[in-house]
């Protein structure tokens, strides 16, 4: 039994390795990310979009093979938390799997926290942008609204010329 148990491990640890390999990436991605947005380099985020939709896509299959492996792990068949696989296989600190686990779940929590800022950060600077777009668009209309001396919105300049061919002063 045990020499199944060690054969499980050792699967889980490889795969470990290969979910924070995938994990860091995406954190770096997501700074390079940030970086570019605040740059507001659109032809460098073209270039970084692609390859963090690829990286989040290995992510996911990677969960979904964890979970596998988690499963067949289980004693019951349901897939446990990595705090009841330590507990159920009496596993310590010092066990390699340990490290591995506080390190996924820390660069899990870290690469939701940077996507999240980034996000935000996105999203303001679109209400931004689209709101400086508002106002150039409404600058340069033709039907311009401004106020007149009487302080009621002119619809365009002839209304400037006030009734009786006195010049406007303005």
């Amino acid at each position: 039994m045990k020499i199944f148990h060690d054969e499980n491990f050792k699967a889980l640890h490889s795969h470990l390795d290969r979910e924070i390999d995938c994990l860091s990436q995406l954190f770096d991605l997501l700074g390079d990310e940030a970086a570019t947005l605040r740059s507001l380099d659109l032809t460098e985020l073209g270039r970084i979009s692609p390859a963090k939709e690829k990286l989040v896509a290995q992510h996911q299959q990677l969960a979904r093979q964890r979970i596998e492996m988690l499963t067949t792990m289980s004693v019951d068949g349901h897939v446990p938390t990595f705090s009841q696989l330590l507990a159920t296989h009496d596993l310590d600190l010092e066990h390699p799997l340990v490290e591995q686990i506080f390190r996924v779940r820390k660069l899990a929590e870290d690469v939701m926290l940077a996507n999240q800022r980034n996000f935000t950060f996105a999203q303001s600077g679109n209400g931004l942008v689209g709101n400086l777009i508002k106002i150039i668009t409404s600058i340069r209309s033709p039907q311009a609204k401004t106020y007149g001396r009487n302080g009621h919105i002119r619809a365009n300049l002839l209304d400037s010329i006030p009734r009786g061919g006195q010049p406007c002063s303005v």
